[in-house]
């Protein structure tokens, strides 16, 4: 793993420590300046789903590559 790798995974774990305390937008700050690779665009998705931003929810999941949408994680749980 690269240097940058680890330091977004770093950084997208930091995201999901926040969006755990409650602290959504510091959290989809950190993700809106990761990049657009499929983990971090789910948990951006996520995020906006907790801050009850559908719409936008669902804009970053169909960002996601085709592949992450047949994962378990990617679908919305009822």
């Amino acid at each position: 793993m690269t240097a940058a790798a680890h330091a977004r995974d770093l950084d997208r774990a930091r995201a999901a420590d926040l969006a755990r305390a409650g602290r959504h937008d510091d959290a989809r700050l950190i993700l809106e300046d990761l990049g657009r690779d499929p983990a971090t665009l789910d948990l951006l998705a996520r995020v906006h789903a907790q801050r009850g931003d559908l719409a936008a929810a669902e804009a970053a999941w169909r960002r996601c590559s085709p592949r992450s949408r047949t994962t378990p994680r990617w679908r919305a749980r009822g």
